[in-house]
């Protein structure tokens, strides 16, 4: 029992937990802030507006569009909005941490704070546009001496199978990562780098 999952993979997770809590009929996701310390600053889910009846509850306009489409029909707050909401002082965050990478809309808001790394671990519509935003606002400002947009694919379960996060890709490739048994290997998702672990 000597192993201990590293910092990234722990705030993934924790973004995971607090993803259970969405109430989006199109998806669940969850934001960690954190700063230079590695301290959480706040936690963010999505969901409706206060005193606004929830998706799961009465579906909005927007319930029954893909995910990334019709968002001014879509009645949740994003995760990332939430956090920040709750952030005491957004000068203090470092890292996002969130299940989705984040859309336009919370990509442009988080560059209005002192963040320069986003971590996730799944690929929201559209993010390259967001991608190209986020890091190339370094050529534009020396506020930050960098920024980084990183796709977490070592995080593949939560607790257990029925927590763990889920993609919809169908392509997997072989990964090296060493399984605890004999009888399993890891797959890699080929489109948003998840790893799975399966029996042989």
């Amino acid at each position: 029992m000597n192993e201990r999952i590293g910092i990234d993979e722990y705030f993934i997770k924790m973004a995971r937990l607090a993803s259970l809590r969405g109430s989006c009929a199109r998806r669940k996701v969850g934001c960690i802030l954190t700063n230079d310390l590695n301290h959480v600053l706040a936690t963010g889910y999505n969901g409706p507006p206060r005193n606004v009846d929830n998706c799961i509850t009465r579906p909005c306009p927007g319930a029954s569009m893909a995910s990334g489409e019709g968002l001014d029909q879509c009645i949740a707050v994003h995760a990332e909005t939430n956090a920040l909401l709750q952030c005491g002082n957004v000068e203090e965050i470092a890292t996002a941490y969130c299940t989705a990478s984040p859309c336009i809309h919370c990509t442009k808001l988080l560059m209005n704070t002192s963040c320069n790394r986003i971590v996730f671990s799944e690929r929201y519509p559209g993010h390259e546009i967001c991608e190209s935003l986020w890091t190339n606002a370094d050529s534009i400002s020396n506020r930050w001496s960098s920024r980084s947009w990183e796709c977490f694919g070592e995080q593949f379960e939560l607790f257990s199978d029925d927590l763990g996060p889920q993609c919809e890709h169908s392509d997997w490739r072989p990964h090296q990562k060493q399984t605890r048994s004999d009888d399993t290997v890891y797959r890699q998702c080929v489109d948003c780098g998840l790893l799975k672990e399966v029996e042989i």
